[in-house]
């Protein structure tokens, strides 16, 4: 099964080789030295002048991201409450990818439309998620399955999208790599707390992830009142 999975990766790579030989991709110049953007060592990796917004973002998605109960811990469940067989876990998450892609593609669509607003649904899908998919019947876990795939759709493609609007071109690497360092150590901590608060009480677990979602909700606000993100509410 491990060995399947080298056909796509050898595609994906054919892939990016065929885009980057087939397009006109202008190289960026150099920034001017006396720019934020030009800042190097560990100030300039850590972010030092990306903008405030950018930060109060960083914090928001950081927090859905720790409170997005993990598909261990849901599959954890599923197998040893018997809500699922075994062979079932793996078409449950299947299914929940299903509904990652089709949840980027309508969020995504109405991020354009409507702007960053539709990023509040993302802290109600999170909170949705153990009250649904920790249950023991088989069609509630299924369907908190799926909101835990559409919650990952819109985490993994749209939450981004607004990191381009918040920062400028030259600085937008930087801000992606801190981005996803803040994304990368809330996923580490809100992995661990959800596996240890399962192990106590569910319900103790939903009333923690549904806390993180209105620190979430709180830091996304405060970033789209920023006069700098006005055009994209």
């Amino acid at each position: 099964a491990m060995a399947v999975l080298a056909v796509p990766g050898i595609a994906s790579m054919l892939l990016l080789v065929a885009l980057r030989t087939g397009l006109d991709i202008e190289e960026p110049e150099p920034p001017d030295p006396m720019t934020p953007a030009a800042r190097t060592g560990l100030r300039g990796a850590l972010g030092a002048g990306l903008p405030r917004a950018f930060f109060l973002f960083a914090v928001s998605s950081g927090a859905t991201t720790a409170g997005l109960v993990t598909f261990g811990v849901i599959s954890f469940h599923l197998s040893t409450e018997h809500v699922l067989s075994l062979a079932a876990v793996p078409v449950a998450y299947a299914a929940a990818m299903a509904a990652a892609a089709v949840a980027a593609i309508v969020t995504g669509v109405t991020y354009d439309r409507w702007g960053a607003r539709v990023l509040y649904v993302l802290p109600l899908l999170v909170v949705a998620v153990p009250v649904l998919a920790f249950s023991n019947r088989v069609a509630v876990a299924v369907a908190g399955v799926l909101v835990w795939g559409a919650a990952v759709g819109l985490q993994d493609s749209t939450v981004k999208a607004l990191v381009a609007d918040l920062v400028a071109g030259p600085q937008r690497a930087t801000a992606y790599g801190v981005f996803a360092a803040i994304q990368g150590a809330a996923a580490v901590l809100g992995g661990g707390v959800a596996g240890a608060l399962y192990a106590v009480s569910v319900p103790l677990l939903v009333v923690v992830v549904a806390a993180t979602q209105v620190m979430a909700v709180v830091f996304l606000a405060r970033a789209l009142r920023r006069p700098s993100v006005a055009r994209i509410r």
